[in-house]
């Protein structure tokens, strides 16, 4: 009986010393390194946080490592050292997203000490108040900061991103009240599947222009459609990059992926507490796009409640194998009473902003 019964032991005990030699074999040979662009904002810091918790579960032979990115040194310091995490290797480096100088800089700092980007987080950008929307001298400023920084940053950095890598871009639902306005031809530029880089450029680039229009038939579009324009300019950007990669390697696993999502209206120190969702909720939101969702599904795409979404006629409509019921250029034009999203997170976000923006 004691035989029979060591025998069972030692099988046990061999079955577990395979099944952990498996996962060891399995394991990444280096730890995973996380840049997000930006770092003083409450939603910056909880996407850090949560970046971080997530790390924590995934083995590695190496340390996990998080590079935070501010335009002002001084703020950037100050949250690094809010931002410490006893496994996970914090660091920060200066970025001006603006400057092709300072993103220069950053890369050839970051080449010193690290082989690639496995996840590249973009939650930069500028959220102007309710006044601030009304204001002709800022629209130019938030399509810089939204748009065009947006684009710098991100291209600038592609070459840097490991095969099988993400980039991740925050994006704001308002830009549904900017495609509520487009006509059906600067629709197509921008969210078609042929859509080309020049052709974003175009439709942001004339945006700007027809603002700063003064005269008597320039006033066509209004400032307070400059943030969701540009809004609308970065996740129609960012389709673009994600339908050029899918062509970038056969292996899919070989493949960066790119895709934008919402993190909804959050609660942050610098926003309103009127916010439905807490900004530790809004930064789930991107640890999911960047670790958990399916890389081929989310190609592309611009999360809602996790789903990914195509802009409709109308409304955002999640993709749920449904495609829906195809709605017209003119549907668009005239269903200005609904924000309907395809969650409801989404939809309450939505209504209490652009009661603001009204």
């Amino acid at each position: 009986m004691a035989f029979f019964l060591s025998a069972k032991w030692a099988w046990v005990a061999l079955q577990f010393v395979l099944k952990r030699r498996e996962e060891l074999q399995k394991m990444r040979k280096r730890g995973i390194v996380v840049v997000i662009i930006g770092g003083t904002t409450g939603l910056d810091m909880a996407i850090v946080h949560s970046v971080c918790s997530r790390l924590t579960q995934i083995e590695t032979y190496g340390v996990h490592s998080v590079i935070i990115t501010t335009k002002n040194e001084t703020e950037g310091v100050t949250s690094l050292e809010l931002l410490r995490h006893p496994t996970v290797r914090v660091g920060y480096h200066q970025l001006d997203a603006s400057n092709k100088e300072s993103l220069m800089a950053f890369c050839q700092h970051f080449k010193e000490q690290f082989e690639s980007i496995d996840i590249l987080i973009n939650n930069a950008g500028m959220l102007p108040s309710a006044a601030e929307l009304g204001c002709k001298g800022d629209t130019e400023t938030v399509m810089n900061v939204n748009y065009y920084d947006a684009k710098l940053v991100t291209f600038t950095l592609l070459p840097l991103m490991a095969p099988g890598g993400r980039i991740i871009v925050a994006a704001s639902g308002l830009a549904e009240l900017a495609i509520r306005w487009m006509n059906n031809e600067t629709f197509t530029k921008l969210f078609s599947e042929t859509s080309t880089e020049d052709d974003i450029d175009g439709v942001a680039g004339g945006f700007v222009k027809e603002i700063c229009d003064s005269s008597a038939g320039g006033k066509r579009v209004h400032d307070a459609l400059a943030y969701p324009f540009a809004q609308a300019s970065r996740i129609a950007l960012t389709q673009y990059l994600g339908n050029q990669l899918k062509w970038s390697s056969r292996d899919p696993a070989m493949r960066v992926t790119a895709c934008s999502f919402t993190p909804g209206w959050c609660r942050t120190p610098s926003g309103s507490n009127r916010a439905p969702f807490s900004a530790a909720e809004g930064a789930e939101e991107a640890v999911y796009a960047a670790f958990d969702a399916d890389a081929e599904t989310i190609q592309g795409s611009f999360l809602i409640g996790r789903k990914p979404a195509r802009f409709g006629d109308g409304h955002a409509v999640a993709v749920t194998g449904n495609s829906g019921e195809a709605h017209t250029a003119a549907g668009r034009k005239t269903n200005d009473d609904t924000y309907k999203f395809a969650t409801g997170k989404i939809a309450t976000a939505l209504a209490l902003v652009a009661r603001v923006v009204r």
